[in-house]
């Protein structure tokens, strides 16, 4: 199963701004590529800025058979 949370591009600059990430990390991050502590952290912190009204998320996923 293929998850990605899609962000507008001033959301995606202001996280790898604030974060001081570059922004290949914020995106491998978004596109659930790694699992670490950070990139656990930088998805809770797009999710926490998504949920305000001006800014929608869409979570897609790619496969929905589980094996």
């Amino acid at each position: 199963m293929t998850k990605q949370i899609l962000l507008p591009t001033s959301v995606f600059r202001e996280l790898y701004q604030t974060f001081k990430v570059h922004r290949g990390v914020l995106g491998r991050a978004l596109k659930y590529e790694r699992n670490s502590k950070r990139d656990q952290m930088l998805r809770a912190a797009a999710l926490d800025r998504a949920y305000s009204p001006s800014v929608r998320v869409r979570v897609e996923y790619l496969a929905l058979y589980f094996s």
